[in-house]
């Protein structure tokens, strides 16, 4: 083949491709859409359920007002209290 039949099979690939892309892309912008949608209800989010309200388990024994549930991380608070490994 010479070089300007290769130039030529290049650019109807890169058209051939450039299409398939588009329309992937398109099938794709499309079901991205219907996944945003369902999860809404007549265009609106729904609301996060109420959780009980969770009391709290760990009190700092240098100031009793300070109390926290041990939920997530540990309290900025609660590492001051923490005791060094012997």
């Amino acid at each position: 083949m010479s070089v300007d039949e290769l130039w030529s099979l290049h650019l109807e690939v890169k058209a051939a491709l450039a299409s398939r892309i588009s329309a992937e892309k398109k099938k794709l912008e499309l079901r991205l859409e219907q996944l945003r949608l369902s999860g809404t209800a007549n265009g609106r989010r729904h609301e996060r359920r109420p959780y009980p309200r969770v009391f709290p388990k760990y009190r700092n024994p240098a100031k009793p007002e300070e109390t926290w549930a041990g939920r997530a991380a540990l309290a900025d608070r609660a590492a001051s209290c923490r005791q060094e490994p012997r």
